[in-house]
């Protein structure tokens, strides 16, 4: 319901791989344009435009990093929230044993909620 933080973790390894491979991509490239032996106004053109290349690649590929760590970051965001989600369903459970309250499903983030209003922090 709220995320799966190993998938996401997962997702955020597959993004780091990703963009280790567009740079070696861009590696293989650069290394290919400068062993060329052509010598002429083309040959040099091409050289620039293979440079230019590398160049989008290499920021391609931080783009990829940079995702990897903003999805990695959520991943532990995401099982901090459903710990403390976890925690306030067992508090609240244990407070109300036997009450006949009605209580969110397991997982619900309206567990927060609860524990904040039975301790007196909540407006409800």
């Amino acid at each position: 319901m709220y995320g799966d933080p190993q998938h996401l973790r997962e997702m955020s390894a597959a993004l780091g791989r990703e963009g280790d491979h567009i740079r070696a991509c861009a590696r293989q490239l650069g290394q290919r344009a400068r062993d060329v032996q052509w010598q002429s106004a083309a040959a040099g053109a091409m050289r620039r435009r293979a440079d230019e290349q590398v160049r989008a690649c290499r920021l391609v590929a931080g783009a990829f990093d940079h995702a990897a760590t903003a999805v990695r970051a959520h991943a532990e965001e995401v099982a901090r929230r459903l710990e403390q989600i976890r925690t306030a369903e067992t508090e609240v459970r244990a407070h109300l044993a036997g009450a006949a309250t009605e209580l969110p499903p397991p997982g619900h983030r309206d567990w927060l909620a609860l524990v904040e209003r039975l301790s007196g922090t909540g407006e409800g």
